[in-house]
């Protein structure tokens, strides 16, 4: 993996692309970068994304160059981020990690398509998301790092919040009684139930989106992208996600979520 000193300014799709040329022309000297190509991907939440690749080849061979959200150190470690993915890629699990500088990281594309609320449940699409991510939670943890990391993380991102009584934004929630210890104080119930179930610790990717979910259909595999948040926690969480990821995000229909039948087969497989 290279590292680098520099950092890309995604202000603007210029200024996003002039630095990923660079980053990309170091770890590839062999690439005429006169001639890189690129495609800005747009599904990202917290980051920018950039693919690049050179006129001569495929687009398959474009290399990902990540540049992080604005303060998301303040609640991703991006130190185990790099751990992960390089331990991901070490099992098939993940793409290569290439280089890092100082606001992002590159790293091999992973070739495919992004599962869709109308892809994800047919049946050789689900038996293979199922055949991977037994996979995944099957690689062998760090005993020095098997503590879930639910509870903390839910608590990371509850204690970024300001005070709801005193944002505007938040007087809707507030007046339905909200408030954070209340917010607080459900999480900690929630813990409670969660802990008494004794369920498995295994490394979870626990950000399973269908854009993280990658079709290949001439090789009839999955593959898992964006390993931002992935770290040991209750092996069902991965799957409660999933489940919650078929009823969609930007058009939600709770009526396309498993039905029990649906979820127990699921499982079983």
């Amino acid at each position: 993996m290279l590292e680098m000193t520099c950092a890309i300014d995604g202000g603007t799709r210029e200024s996003l692309c002039s630095g990923a040329k660079e980053v990309v022309a170091a770890i590839m000297p062999s690439w005429d970068k006169s001639k890189f190509q690129y495609k800005v991907y747009t599904d990202g939440i917290s980051n920018q994304l950039v693919g690049v690749w050179p006129a001569d080849e495929s687009m398959d061979h474009q290399i990902l160059v990540r540049v992080y959200g604005n303060k998301t150190e303040l609640f991703i470690d991006r130190s185990a981020e790099k751990h992960n993915i390089q331990l991901l890629y070490s099992q098939g699990c993940g793409p290569a990690l290439l280089g890092c500088f100082q606001n992002g990281l590159c790293y091999s594309y992973t070739i495919g398509i992004p599962l869709t609320t109308s892809t994800v449940s047919k049946e050789d699409i689900s038996t293979a998301t199922i055949t991977h991510l037994a996979e995944l939670h099957s690689i062998e943890l760090d005993e020095s790092s098997d503590e879930p990391v639910l509870f903390p993380k839910a608590r990371r991102f509850l204690n970024l919040l300001p005070d709801l009584k005193t944002v505007k934004h938040f007087s809707r929630v507030v007046d339905e009684g909200y408030s954070n210890d209340y917010l607080q104080g459900e999480l900690a119930e929630v813990e409670l139930v969660v802990k008494s179930l004794e369920c498995p610790i295994t490394l979870c990717h626990n950000d399973l989106l269908l854009a993280n979910i990658i079709w290949n259909e001439k090789d009839n595999k999955i593959r898992f992208i964006d390993f931002e948040y992935a770290a040991p926690n209750y092996q069902p969480y991965d799957i409660a996600n999933h489940f919650c990821e078929y009823a969609g995000v930007d058009d939600v229909d709770y009526s396309r979520y498993p039905t029990m039948e649906y979820q127990v087969q699921w499982i079983s497989k």
